[in-house]
């Protein structure tokens, strides 16, 4: 996770380096649970803790 100056609208990474981007939010981290390889859920783990949505 970052914090982000700038615009968000706009997100610029360095090239080369990614192969994609995402902005996660409370509303959105249910997306890192689309299509992950059997048992793999450390992402969506740590960024819902990280967002303090665990219960």
């Amino acid at each position: 996770m970052v914090d982000v100056d700038g615009d968000p609208t706009r997100p610029r990474l360095e090239p080369g380096k990614h192969t994609a981007y995402g902005w996660f939010g409370p509303e959105d981290y249910e997306r890192l649970k689309e299509n992950p390889a059997s048992g793999e859920t450390l992402v969506h783990d740590v960024i819902a803790a990280a967002l303090d949505l665990r219960g």
